[in-house]
């Protein structure tokens, strides 16, 4: 029986602090850690990005 778990990588961004207290306020409204809100963040919007850039 094989087990698929993610693992997780630490990621070190220099982002500004306006964009860091919108993470917060993400987090603080789903009621998580600022990293699963970016993490949440990131999977709802980097194929649309991705998509974009192809264009």
């Amino acid at each position: 029986m094989v087990l698929d778990k993610d693992i997780k990588t630490s990621v070190s961004l220099s982002i500004r602090r306006r964009v860091l207290r919108k993470i917060d306020k993400l987090a603080a409204l789903s009621g998580t850690s600022r990293s699963e809100a970016v993490e949440k963040l990131v999977e709802l919007k980097i194929d649309e990005i991705i998509n974009e850039m192809k264009k």
